[in-house]
């Protein structure tokens, strides 16, 4: 993940949505830092915002698997922005497109 920038909508302490830019290369080596980055907002919703990915393995859709399930268990949740084919494609493969909402 070679960039993370952080932008909110909505009002008060905590925000109703989140978007997070996760960008460049989603793999082992950059995993750890996506979910830090994800989970480090308290909005109710926090959206991947994918436009800028590259590239993502196993790992980085693990990561985001998880990150998925942490906010479920929060009473929150996680969508996708603007995902490159080459991911819709493996979560495709990987049988798990039912599991993330993908937003525009």
């Amino acid at each position: 993940m070679d960039g993370m920038d952080r932008t909110g909508e909505g009002s008060g302490a905590r925000l109703d949505v989140e978007y997070v830019d996760v960008a460049g290369d989603l793999d082992a080596g950059t995993a750890e830092l996506a979910r830090s980055a994800l989970l480090m907002s308290s909005a109710a919703t926090v959206v991947a915002d994918l436009r800028d990915l590259s590239f993502c393995d196993s790992a980085g859709l693990a990561v985001l698997l998880h990150v998925r399930l942490i906010l479920e268990e929060e009473g929150r949740s996680l969508a996708l922005a603007k995902p490159p084919r080459q991911f819709e494609e493996l979560i495709q493969l990987a049988g798990v497109k039912h599991s993330f909402a993908i937003v525009e």
